[in-house]
């Protein structure tokens, strides 16, 4: 071969006519092809007009191609095999069967709508596709149940499950020793069937076969430890527990009063607090009963020298007890610590020794009818008298008085024996006890002294010639002893 000679590579020639008729036949047997499936896939979604499509589940039962019939038939039969079990603690304390109480449920509404809402031109995709509940369309579902039967077993479970357990018990504020303390509430784990019956039967409604007892199924305390009707009380209650009182009862005694008079004196009924006014009265009563001088048996020395016992009155000093028990009422409610003096009421000396009337006194002897001034120790005056006619209804008192008013002049009004009224105008009137007896002129009597006043006695009072009550009226003061025995 030359230089100039080329080689030359010869190619096979293609029948175009027979490449084109192959591309035909595969675009056509395609186009078949595709017209089988979808005729396959449309005439198959024919089915699902009056079956549920495939992975459809109801109340978890698989009612994949059934119609509503068969479906409501799988239901019933899992419905008439359930058991409604009741869990306490992770243990079963009780089990309810769907025949017991003759459960029934109408699922063909249900089921029909169910249908309606499932798309047959989709099959293909719920094929593939999860299986899925559709419980959450259900509220319209007919429950029957035999009510009798169900209230029968919860009968029966009341009474089983009420053994052996213990009552709540509400937070409270109690009384331990000398002061209140607030007590925590107790849970208890007794069931509140009223709650526990509803469970129950919300559960049955909703085909949910586990029943758990919680916490909030038992009876709750009605009144817990932060209750602010409670703590308010509480915080009122240390208030006043806290309290620390003293008590100066004139130069007698200084009380320091105890804690647990104070505890007794307080009053708590579960709503609100206070103070037992009566026991406060009670206790300052008690002291006022060893510090009080009025009407107590004195030692007295006659003018006649003899020593005698003079018991009753009106003189001395004593405590003014609602006075007082007021102030420890006020003192406790505000947690005020205070030192509160006694409130006193009275005439007489403020001192330890009650037979010591001092030296300006009026002696009355009603066996001698005489009367006796003394004035600074010494005798002012003296002379026979007359005092009330010896029975019960007009006689003289007898102890140690006091004048506690001066009046002149004056006008004395009572009734007479006969019930008659009298009005008797004096010119001196000074009174000694709280009943209207007292000391004053009596110009109306004829005569003084002896046996006069057994027939002729006043009222109680001490009848004065005029002429000696005017000597001494002027001298003697409010608050001057009277004597009469």
């Amino acid at each position: 071969m030359g230089k100039n000679m080329e080689t030359k590579i010869q190619r096979p020639k293609v029948n175009s006519k027979k490449q084109g008729f192959k591309k035909g036949s595969f675009f056509l047997i395609s186009i078949f092809g595709i017209i089988i499936v979808s005729t396959f896939y449309l005439l198959y979604s024919l089915n699902f007009q009056n079956n549920f499509m495939p992975n459809t589940q109801a109340f978890g039962v698989d009612i994949s191609n059934k119609d509503v019939n068969e479906a409501a038939d799988l239901l019933h039969s899992k419905l008439d095999n359930m058991e409604f079990k009741i869990y306490e603690d992770s243990s079963v304390v009780y089990t309810i069967t769907s025949k017991e109480i003759d459960l029934k449920k109408d699922y063909h509404p249900f089921l029909k709508d169910l249908m309606k809402r499932q798309n047959p031109a989709l099959w293909g995709v719920k094929t593939l596709a999860f299986a899925s509940n559709n419980d959450e369309h259900s509220n319209d579902i007919k429950l029957t149940i035999n009510n009798e039967s169900l209230k029968r077993i919860e009968d029966k479970l009341k009474t089983n499950l009420s053994k052996d357990r213990s009552a709540p018990v509400d937070a409270k504020i109690i009384r331990d020793g000398d002061e209140y303390k607030l007590v925590k509430e107790i849970d208890g784990n007794t069931i509140s069937f009223a709650k526990l019956e509803n469970k129950i039967r919300n559960n049955i409604n909703n085909a949910n076969a586990k029943i758990t007892i919680e916490k909030d199924d038992y009876e709750q305390p009605k009144i817990r430890e932060n209750n602010s009707t409670l703590q308010k009380n509480f915080k009122q209650i240390q208030l006043i527990q806290g309290t620390k009182i003293t008590y100066q009862v004139a130069n007698s005694a200084t009380i320091e009063v105890p804690k647990s008079d104070i505890t007794n004196w307080i009053n708590y009924d579960n709503n609100q607090v206070d103070l037992n006014t009566q026991s406060i009265y009670n206790y300052i009563s008690n002291i006022n009963g060893n510090y009080s001088t009025v009407g107590i048996t004195r030692n007295f020395k006659t003018s006649d020298g003899a020593m005698i016992k003079v018991s009753g009155g009106t003189y001395g000093r004593q405590i003014k007890v609602n006075d007082d028990t007021a102030q420890f009422k006020n003192a406790l409610l505000k947690g005020a610590t205070t030192k509160i003096t006694a409130s006193v009421i009275g005439q007489g000396l403020d001192e330890a020794n009650p037979d010591n009337i001092g030296n300006t006194y009026v002696e009355v002897s009603k066996a001698k009818q005489h009367e006796w001034v003394y004035v600074d120790g010494k005798l002012f005056i003296d002379a026979n008298i007359v005092t009330g006619k010896p029975n019960k209804k007009n006689d003289t008192p007898t102890g140690t008085f006091v004048i506690w008013n001066k009046q002149s002049p004056s006008v004395l009004k009572g009734f007479n024996d006969d019930g008659s009224r009298y009005s008797s105008p004096v010119t001196y009137w000074m009174p000694i006890d709280y009943t209207g007896v007292g000391l004053h002129d009596s110009p109306w009597q004829p005569k003084y002294g002896g046996d006069w006043y057994v027939n002729n006695g006043s009222h109680g009072c001490i009848n004065n010639p005029p002429d000696v009550i005017a000597k001494y009226y002027p001298v003697l003061k409010i608050g001057t002893p009277v004597i009469i025995y």
